[in-house]
This record gives C-alpha cells, structure tokens and sequence, in this order.
C-alpha cells in the first residue's frame, strides 16, 4: 500500500485555488471548474474538503484533469497567451510552483482575483 503525504503549503494552496474558482468560473459564465491534479488520494481529498461542500451548493461542477506535472506546466506555458485555458486551477508542488513564478505564469493575487483574500495566509499571499 503506498501512502501519500501531503503537505500543509500544498494543501493551502491548493484550497486557495479552488476557493477563488467560484468567481472564475461566474466570470467566465460557467458552471463548472477543471481541476489539473495528480488524480487518486490527492483528487479524493479535493472533492471531499473542497468540491463537494464548497462548490456543489453553489451549482459549479468540478471536473478533473488527471496528470503528472509535467503535461500541466506544459500547458500553462503553452496556453499563457490564449483566451481560456484547458483547465481553471492546476495544482503543483512547490518546486514546480517556483518554476511557474520564473516564467512570469501568475498574476498578482488581488482581492479581484481572489475574493477571499482577507483570509489568505500572509505568507501564502504570492503569485
């Protein structure tokens, strides 16, 4: 049986993310998220602590695109200057985060961006 750690910033992380969607998704006139993570437990913790209770009610549908990091950095990069990308929040471990940044991927985050930025950690306030 293998088990899988995940860590605190990791997790934070990705419920920042996916706790901003709701204004994503309204902004773009749908009713569903896509989800670029690594599928199995990780998947399972998202749509019992994040989609389920905190996007269901709200009518938004989560799918999930399932990969390893690779394909989903491949596709940040290569659909950064498109309209609409393949998936709305792609969830990275830190190095690869780091990585992102480099690029010049991420906007800054802002209380437009993330409405509940006021409950954001400080230190998680970064693009």
């Amino acid at each position: 049986m293998t088990r899988l750690t995940i860590g605190r910033r990791a997790l934070l992380g990705a419920s920042a993310g996916l706790l901003a969607a709701p204004a994503i998704v309204r902004a773009q006139g749908g009713g569903r998220v896509v989800v670029g993570t690594w599928g199995g437990d990780y998947q399972d913790l998202l749509t019992a602590n994040i989609a389920e209770p905190l996007l269901k009610p709200q009518g938004i549908e989560v799918l999930y695109d399932v990969s390893v990091a690779p394909p989903r950095k491949t596709k940040l990069l290569a659909e950064r200057m498109t309209r609409r990308g393949t998936f709305d929040v792609a969830c990275l471990s830190d190095i690869d985060m780091f990585e992102m940044a480099q690029q010049n991927l991420f906007e800054q985050p802002s209380a437009d961006l993330v409405p509940n930025m006021t409950n954001v950690i400080e230190a998680l306030r970064k693009p």
